[in-house]
């Protein structure tokens, strides 16, 4: 799966492949509180194809959902209420107000819920299948 992946980026690079769409991972640009009450996030990814989320994941007998399972704020795990996706922007709602200054994609290594099992999912992606880069305390900049 991986050559494929690859086999389409350097087809894109050196040999101008017209098959671009989705080929490559989204990368965060920015990322915002939607109102002044701070209970949902917007983030702007860059991607030339619409974001998607993976399907959840069963852990022991226990669902990981990309909402409870893939933010962290401030460097804490903390469960959002959902997480949406319209094109290329992840609105991430929370159940209360928050004062988080950074937001983080992905848990360093394991499930912030399991700690004992490895992170394997759910992901954002294109459609494709490409997931988006990880990235690490991305500011949060004031309402849009």
């Amino acid at each position: 799966e991986l050559g494929k992946q690859i086999t389409c980026l350097i087809n894109r690079d050196f040999f101008n492949a017209v098959d671009t769409i989705g080929i490559a991972s989204p990368m965060i640009v920015a990322a915002s509180w939607t109102g002044a009450d701070r209970r949902e996030m917007v983030l702007d990814f860059d991607t030339n194809d619409s974001l998607v989320i993976s399907p959840d994941v069963q852990m022991h007998g226990t669902v990981q959902t990309l909402a409870q399972s893939a933010f962290l704020l401030d460097g804490n795990q903390v469960s959002a209420l959902s997480v949406r996706v319209a094109h290329k922007r992840v609105y991430v709602a929370f159940a209360k107000s928050m004062t988080a200054k950074t937001i983080s994609y992905i848990p360093e290594k394991f499930y912030t819920t399991a700690p004992d099992d490895v992170y394997s999912g759910p992901w954002l992606m294109t459609r494709r299948g490409i997931g988006a880069l990880t990235f690490h305390n991305i500011p949060i900049q004031g309402t849009r």
